[in-house]
C-alpha cells in the first residue's frame, strides 16, 4: 500500500485558499446588496384613495395619471379586506396590471408582484393555462 502525503497537503492548501477568499466574497456580496438593495414599493397618499375602496388601480403618469377604485362585489370586498391572498382578490389586481396599471391597497401601500409571491406561499394555487 502506497501512501500519498502530498494529497493531504493539497487539501490543506484548498482549505486555506477558501478561508482566504471567504471574507472577500462576503465583502463583495455586501457591497452589491448595499448598491442594489431590495426594491421598495411606492406609497400612495391615502387621501387620494376613494372611501370604501379595497384596492385602487393607477395608470399613466403626470397629467395622464388616473386613479380608479377596483370594483369588487360586496362579499368579495369583505373577503379581500380580511384575506388579501385569496384568488378573487388576486384576479382583480391582475386585471389592473394587465392593463398597464399599478395596484395600491386602501392604506396606500403598493401591492407588488413580490407581495403576490408571498400570498402564493400562504395559499396553494392550481394554475391552469398560461
Amino acid at each position: 500500500m502506497i501512501e500519498h502525503e502530498s494529497s493531504g497537503s493539497l487539501l490543506d492548501g484548498n482549505n486555506a485558499m477558501r478561508s482566504a477568499l471567504h471574507p472577500l466574497l462576503v465583502v463583495g456580496l455586501s457591497a452589491v446588496t448595499a448598491m442594489h438593495g431590495p426594491a421598495i414599493a411606492d406609497k400612495l397618499d391615502a387621501a387620494s384613495i376613494p372611501t370604501g375602496a379595497v384596492y385602487v388601480c393607477i395608470a399613466g403618469s403626470g397629467k395622464d395619471r388616473t386613479i380608479a377604485a377596483i370594483a369588487l362585489e360586496e362579499k368579495v370586498a369583505a373577503l379581500c379586506r380580511r384575506h388579501t391572498e385569496m384568488g378573487p382578490c388576486q384576479t382583480a389586481r391582475n386585471v389592473c396590471r394587465r392593463n398597464g396599471g399599478r395596484v395600491y391597497a386602501a392604506d396606500g401601500s403598493e401591492v407588488t408582484q413580490a407581495d403576490e409571491a408571498e400570498y402564493d406561499k400562504k395559499v396553494m394555487r392550481v394554475r391552469v393555462g398560461p
